[in-house]
């Protein structure tokens, strides 16, 4: 499907050289307004209550979010801390727009991570002059006036509840009430560049259900009564040559 001078074209391609008759292309739209620097990602998902988050982003600014110590550890290197600004996080891999996320404990330069209890995270600069918390903070401020901010992603432990705004609540809810499947076929899609994951819940058709669990039952009635048939007719048989070969002994 596609649009021509702001008409909605949907083709049908034929297999064959016969035609066969017309199906009507049906469609629902649903767009779900996102606020300003809101996102969904991996594994968030709509639910009654609002957007639930499983991951989280943050920036580390100098400002808001900055460092609050820096340490030297047993091979010499300088890292920073940064005190979370979440209420859980867990300690797996942290992803970072500027140093390479690893697992727990492992300091080297150009490295990040999240302690174990998912309370702080750590980085080490590659420029080991930084050696004071206000040079540190100083380097964060510079990158995001240079355009380039230090941004980490992390796991949040426990998930978290980000409440609808009233039209994000309209729109959840027509998609709950309205959104239909098509038989046979429902193609979901999203016009995003990235391409986003579904994970869909839906309601069988209480009617086909039915009909289908009927007809085979149907099936299985006919099924039986064939072998009923089949059955007598070879008892009815058995006593006719039964009766023959009394007849013939006599």
């Amino acid at each position: 499907a596609g649009t021509y001078n702001n008409v909605l074209i949907t083709p049908q391609i034929e297999a064959g050289e016969n035609k066969t008759a017309w199906i009507e292309h049906k469609e629902q739209n649903f767009i779900f307004p996102l606020q300003e620097g809101q996102k969904l990602m991996l594994g968030d998902y709509l639910a009654g209550d609002g957007i639930h988050h499983k991951r989280t982003q943050f920036e580390a600014d100098g400002i808001n979010i900055k460092v609050a110590g820096i340490y030297k550890f047993t091979n010499g290197l300088y890292y920073c801390t940064v005190g979370i600004p979440f209420k859980s996080i867990n300690g797996s891999k942290v992803y970072s727009t500027h140093f390479k996320g690893q697992q727990q404990n492992i300091v080297a330069l150009g490295n990040c991570y999240i302690t174990a209890n998912g309370g702080l995270l750590v980085f080490v600069l590659e420029d080991q002059n930084i050696t004071t918390v206000e040079d540190a903070n100083n380097w964060l401020i510079q990158q995001k006036q240079a355009g380039t901010p230090v941004k980490f992603e992390c796991e949040l432990a426990e998930e978290e509840i980000e409440a609808y705004t009233p039209e994000q609540k309209k729109v959840y809810e027509q998609i709950v009430q309205t959104a239909k499947s098509y038989k046979n076929v429902t193609n979901i899609y999203s016009p995003d560049p990235v391409s986003p994951v579904f994970s869909i819940n839906y309601r069988k058709d209480i009617d086909a259900y039915i009909d289908n669990k009927l007809a085979n039952v149907q099936a299985q009635t006919n099924m039986i009564n064939e072998l009923l048939s089949t059955t007598k007719t070879s008892a009815t048989l058995l006593d006719n040559l039964q009766s023959d070969l009394e007849s013939e002994v006599e």
